[in-house]
């Protein structure tokens, strides 16, 4: 008997039509440690705190003490008159008050500035968030501890070398360099905190400053000692002790106390 042709295309036709493959896309979010917004807003809250700082001292200079504003001529001269055998200081405690802060505000100011230094020549790690404010604690530690130093070795080598009048000159002149050189510093420091990214500019006119300041008092110290027969190699000691290994050891303590 003889078989009846099977229609394909009919049985084709009359199939079930397979279901669409839909193509389905999972998106995931990838894994962040952090938000950016807060890295930022806790940037920006130490910065503001350290801004805060430098310029309540600073108001609290120029408000507390403004009728000595006079003062700061006097700073000047302390560093270009000669010394004097017979001089008598009668300076208030107004007066030794208001170059008292200038100092302080000196050695906050240096302190940032190092800092600064330190985030763009050597340890950039230091400008993250979480290591700002103690990286900046430390700097300044660094520069109170220079200040110190300086200033109890011209005690002893002013007292050892000549008379207690003119030793109390010397270190009138250093903290007239220090209080000057605030006023520079200052607004510098200020600037490098605001414009990140003009840092490199700033820092070189700080650096001048700071040189300009060191070369006044040296040449005060110099014009105090040589009248007494101080040579040229005594004082060349005094500068590589006083003046420069100090200055040296403080950057070195500042990156090593930083990096650890």
């Amino acid at each position: 008997m003889p078989t009846q042709p099977t229609d394909t295309i009919l049985a084709a036709d009359s199939l079930p039509a397979p279901d669409p493959v839909h193509a389905v896309i999972v998106m995931e979010r990838p894994a962040s440690p952090a938000p950016r917004g807060t890295e930022i807003h806790n940037n920006t809250s130490a910065t503001s705190w350290i801004i805060l700082g430098l310029v309540t001292l600073f108001v609290l200079i120029a408000v507390r003490f403004r009728g000595n504003l006079r003062y700061t001529g006097s700073l000047l001269r302390e560093l270009t008159d000669p010394p004097s055998e017979g001089k008598i200081f009668t300076d208030t405690m107004r007066e030794s008050a208001f170059i008292g802060l200038l100092n302080l505000l000196c050695i906050a100011s240096a302190g940032v500035l190092l800092w600064q230094c330190l985030c763009n020549w050597s340890l950039p790690q230091l400008a993250s968030p979480g290591r700002m404010l103690p990286a900046i604690g430390v700097c300044l530690l660094c520069t109170v501890a220079l200040y110190f130093f300086q200033r109890i070795a011209y005690f002893f080598i002013g007292r050892i070398f000549r008379d207690r009048r003119i030793s109390a000159q010397w270190l009138r002149a250093f903290s007239s360099s220090q209080g000057l050189l605030s006023l520079v510093l200052l607004p510098l420091a200020l600037l490098s905190l605001f414009y990140p990214a003009a840092l490199t500019p700033l820092l070189i006119p700080s650096l001048i400053a700071w040189i300009a300041a060191r070369l006044l008092f040296i040449v005060k110290g110099y014009r105090i000692f040589s009248p007494r027969g101080a040579q040229n190699i005594g004082f060349l000691y005094y500068l590589c002790s006083v003046e420069i290994i100090p200055v040296a050891l403080t950057w070195s303590a500042a990156i090593s106390l930083c990096h650890s």
